[in-house]
């Protein structure tokens, strides 16, 4: 399972489909951060992680 998989999963659980979802990955391909929105997450953060902007995104949410 990849990570879209598991947003998928996680969305349509009607107890978990209001979490906020940040997707942290590898991945910098366009299409690939566009299936991210695309399956509702709220944000993502790409690896390696600064932990300062992974800070913010989580406050941005919260």
């Amino acid at each position: 399972m990849n990570g879209i998989e598991g947003l998928r999963i996680i969305r349509s659980d009607a107890a978990f489909n209001k979490v906020p979802v940040i997707m942290l990955t590898s991945l910098r391909d366009t299409h690939d951060l566009r299936d991210c929105y695309d399956n509702d997450a709220n944000s993502f953060v790409i690896k390696p992680i600064n932990i300062s902007n992974f800070i913010m995104v989580v406050k941005e949410l919260g």
